[in-house]
């Protein structure tokens, strides 16, 4: 019985070993598909991120995005005190090249939309990213505004 019970504890300890691992993976993945995957239009800056590989939760504090079109000469930026994604399931973008979220919550969003004049003479550089290959589906998209929660998008496709 003293056997077992060392067996059992060593399995236990190689367990959560191996879940500590894989958080610290999935923390600096999320941190890396950030910095190197965005399409070369999309800025994201934040103050700090958290992740949960079981709940499949990643959260950025004091968001920052910033989108281009620059075929129609705008920016869009989106501000928020927090970004709270729940659901996100690491075996579809693992093997199907698919971000799956199940909800995106935003606290105390503030979007601004700017119409820009295109200067004489400015051209575009490239940059090096990669090219976005993944598809992205999000279940719901929320909003959180003076203590209630509204439910702006659902069963979203994005490409």
């Amino acid at each position: 019985m003293h056997k077992s019970k060392k067996i059992l504890a060593l399995l236990i300890v190689l367990c959560f070993g191996i879940l500590f691992i894989l958080q610290y993976i999935f923390n600096n993945k999320i941190i890396r598909a950030i910095e190197t995957e965005l399409p070369p239009n999309l800025e994201l800056n934040y103050n700090q991120i958290n992740t949960n590989i079981l709940k499949g939760a990643i959260e950025l504090d004091s968001l920052s995005f910033k989108l281009t079109h620059t075929n129609k000469n705008t920016i869009t930026v989106l501000k928020a005190k927090h970004l709270k994604i729940a659901g996100f399931s690491l075996w579809q973008y693992i093997f199907n090249k698919t971000i799956s979220i199940d909800n995106v919550i935003f606290e105390y969003p503030d979007v601004h939309h700017y119409q820009t004049q295109k200067k004489e003479g400015n051209k575009e550089t490239s940059t090096s990213k990669k090219q976005f290959d993944k598809k992205i589906k999000i279940g719901n998209i929320s909003l959180k505004m003076d203590h209630s929660k509204y439910i702006i998008m659902s069963q979203t496709n994005l490409y």
